[in-house]
């Protein structure tokens, strides 16, 4: 079938979203202040019987959450398994009454007229027919959405191509890899064009290369002023989309920040077998850990763990172990940040 490749959505192809706006060089949303959040949550609680037969127990998933996400926004919410992600976004996306609370979407709320259209869940797994050609899938979903007929092929081909899907069009889904489903649940939603993404874990688990290409595709949808939410484990999948993290835990966002706050906070550590070189090739980046010379640490602003890893195979260090770690400083110099290594 050969390798895909990734189409980025033009500004000008797709509609800026209400109360969207194009994004600054740093990548943070410039968002007028008198228009309304994308969605304001006040609240927010929901609870599931616990499942046992003749018990009336039940198990709270959400306990008051009030967040505001801006037009054009891309937040990550970050969270073990069982933290309540899926859960708030399924009530983001309608698809779930919540027991108590408010959602409000671009200013309307439930209890004007429910949810507005333009909110599309994203789930981890595609929903389709596997007989079907991944454009039969894409045309089936337009039907679903109620877009005009004239419409539809123009979507469909938009969606394809944004997602890397294009090559693939008439290729039955059973045939396809593993690693085109997200891919595949993206485009299901982007032939309605969306204004705002609700992606649940949909990044998680992918090959880097995958996860790369779909982020490329998310970011081009975030500058034209699609608001994104998008729900993961692990801050890795966020990292290169976030412009800030809602950490929630137990069923309430413990803390929203600055997602270049947590990529600041963040350092590789490495057990390697010839500490001197890396000490050589690396520099003042090295923070040595005292009671082990072998035991090293890079900061991670500016960088990925897989960037420093490749260098170290790239330049002969073996690595025995390494992790990553949160520190309470990681300032580097100028120099250091401008390093050609140290860039994705």
């Amino acid at each position: 079938m050969g390798q895909l490749g990734t189409k980025i959505p033009s500004a000008s192809s797709r509609a800026v979203s209400p109360g969207g706006s194009e994004c600054p060089s740093n990548g943070a949303p410039r968002t007028p202040a008198t228009l309304p959040p994308a969605v304001s949550v006040r609240g927010l609680t929901k609870s599931y019987h616990a499942g046992i037969t003749g018990c009336s127990a039940r198990v709270e998933a959400l306990r008051g959450i009030d967040l505001d996400v801006h037009p054009g926004e891309c937040l990550g919410l970050l969270g073990p398994p069982a933290a309540g992600k899926s859960t708030f976004l399924l009530c983001l996306a309608g698809m779930l009454r919540p027991d108590a609370g408010s959602v409000a979407w671009f200013g309307r709320s439930a209890d004007v007229g429910g949810r507005p259209p333009g909110i599309a869940y994203v789930p981890h797994r595609a929903v389709h027919f596997a007989f079907m050609t991944v454009r039969e899938v894409l045309d089936y979903h337009t039907m679903l959405r109620e877009i005009p007929v004239d419409d539809r092929q123009g979507a469909v081909d938009e969606a394809l191509e944004s997602s890397g899907l294009a090559a693939a069009a008439l290729a039955p889904v059973s045939a396809l890899p593993r690693s085109f489903a997200p891919r595949l649940c993206l485009a299901q939603a982007l032939v309605g064009r969306p204004r705002m993404l609700l992606l649940d874990e949909t990044l998680s688990g992918l090959d880097p290369v995958t996860r790369r290409e779909l982020s490329v595709v998310l970011r081009a949808l975030s500058t034209s002023g699609v608001t994104l939410i998008i729900a993961a484990p692990e801050l890795d999948v966020l990292e290169p989309l976030a412009h800030r993290v809602a950490i929630i835990v137990e069923g309430r966002i413990s803390t929203v920040v600055d997602a270049a706050l947590l990529r600041r906070s963040r350092s590789l550590e490495l057990r390697v077998a010839t500490p001197a070189l890396a000490r050589r090739i690396f520099g003042s980046r090295v923070a040595e850990v005292a009671w082990d010379r072998h035991l090293l640490r890079l900061p991670l602003e500016g960088t990925t763990p897989e960037a420093i890893l490749a260098r170290c195979q790239s330049s002969g260090i073996r690595v025995e172990t390494s992790r990553v770690v949160m520190t309470e400083s990681s300032a580097t110099s100028d120099q250091d940040r401008n390093d050609p290594w140290a860039r994705d």
